[in-house]
């Protein structure tokens, strides 16, 4: 079992800490967060180690509230582009995948999304959406181009704000920029 002392720097500074953390999460998962910070050079201290999994929690909690939006929008289209009745009842039933399977039914006859591949777009938000619901780690994940298609599928007067909520998971953390997810967000 891990105590900590394998993978924090500053263990020994933080003992109490660590322990009360490590006895209600998983002491792997914060192992996971000390292997990413020290692959990108940094030293694995018990705060940016937490910072890092705070920010990663933000992440997921702004992406579930863009992605459950984003679901929303999408049923919409489709329920205003079929013409049968309890069209609406139909597809609060239906799972994600069928959804996107008749969206892309949709795109292939013509309906225009404002981005240059919908099926990449749909695939990228399908695991994003899987990593959040999973709570995996999104650091671990390829998130930027899982961001840029959620973004790339939202209405346009939702994008600068998905943007700045993005941003703003690193206020008042400890976080490296090699985290931040600036290259597409800015």
């Amino acid at each position: 079992m891990l105590t900590g002392k394998e993978f924090i720097s500053d263990y020994e500074k933080n003992r109490e800490d660590i322990e009360k953390w490590f006895s209600i999460k998983c002491p792997e998962k914060y192992q996971r967060f000390a292997k990413l910070l020290e692959s990108n050079g940094e030293d694995p201290t018990w705060k940016r180690i937490v910072d890092l999994y705070r920010y990663d929690k933000r992440l997921i909690f702004n992406c579930f509230r863009y992605l459950s939006f984003l679901e929303e929008y999408l049923r919409a289209i489709v329920v205003r582009h079929e013409d049968i009745e309890d069209t609406y009842e139909k597809w609060q039933k239906e799972t994600m995948w069928e959804l996107e399977k008749e969206l892309q039914k949709m795109y292939c006859n013509g309906f225009h999304f404002d981005n240059p591949d919908l099926e990449k777009d749909i695939d990228n938000v399908r695991e994003l959406r899987n990593a959040v619901s999973h709570n995996r780690i999104l650091l671990e994940e390829p998130l930027s181009e899982y961001i840029k298609s959620l973004i790339r599928m939202l209405p346009e007067t939702y994008r600068d704000n998905c943007r700045r909520d993005i941003v703003d998971c690193s206020n008042g953390l400890v976080v490296s920029e090699r985290w931040y997810p600036l290259e597409y967000l800015v």
